[in-house]
């Protein structure tokens, strides 16, 4: 059985950056624990801001040996 896991891209603070080290820590954790994918989405009708795919699976994916993916809307 393989096993993925979503990470939120909204922001979660009123600094990205805080939200993009929050992003990275749980790729991190994802890593650790062995999953097998990780995955981020769009977000643009909640009314609040969040990562681009492109730009955060650049960064994700220095934490990440396994599979990466995206949902664009």
């Amino acid at each position: 059985m393989r096993l993925s896991t979503s990470v939120k891209s909204r922001y979660t603070s009123s600094d990205p950056r805080e939200s993009a080290r929050a992003m990275i820590a749980r790729a991190s954790a994802a890593r650790e624990a062995g999953l097998d994918g990780l995955y981020v989405g769009d977000h643009h009708s909640v009314g609040a801001g969040f990562h681009q795919n492109t730009s955060i699976l650049g960064r994700l994916a220095a934490e990440w040996s396994g599979t990466l993916g995206a949902i664009f809307v």
